[in-house]
């Protein structure tokens, strides 16, 4: 995602949201149910399961360098208007919202809105589209 001045990142309650970097990548299936991406925080293991989804796209260590500082630079600039969005947040405004045929997706595929959620660990990322926020299930680590 391109930083554009227009970016607003809007904090995203979750059971994980102010864990900071200590949160890892665990794992990430996509499947009938829908799409289920795991993150780790030392024993705790936080499920983040989307039903209905648009579009997604994670970032691994390789990509999220050069992706995470877009976003470190956008959230940098709200932090001194607002308390920290945390590192799972909601994106208003974004690119990638509007690089996609909205008007085709809202038409064929969903009948609602999408909201661009963004999940951001110490070595990956998520950004999806999705009609209904995701529901979030804690488990520890087997």
């Amino acid at each position: 995602m391109a930083y554009d001045d227009a970016l607003v990142l809007e904090r995203w309650d979750t059971p994980c949201s102010d864990l900071g970097w200590h949160l890892v990548f665990e794992g990430l299936i996509e499947n009938k149910s829908g799409l289920v991406f795991s993150v780790r925080h030392e024993e705790t293991v936080y499920n983040f399961h989307f039903e209905q989804f648009g579009p997604y796209q994670i970032a691994d260590e390789a990509f999220l360098e050069a992706y995470q500082a877009d976003l470190s630079e956008a959230a940098s600039a709200q932090r001194t208007a607002s308390p920290t969005v945390g590192n799972n947040f909601l994106v208003t405004n974004s690119n990638r919202e509007r690089s996609f045929n909205l008007g085709l997706m809202y038409g064929i595929y969903f009948m609602e809105p999408l909201t661009h959620y963004h999940i951001a660990t110490t070595d990956s990322c998520l950004d999806i589209l999705s009609a209904t926020p995701p529901t979030i299930s804690v488990r520890t680590h087997d």
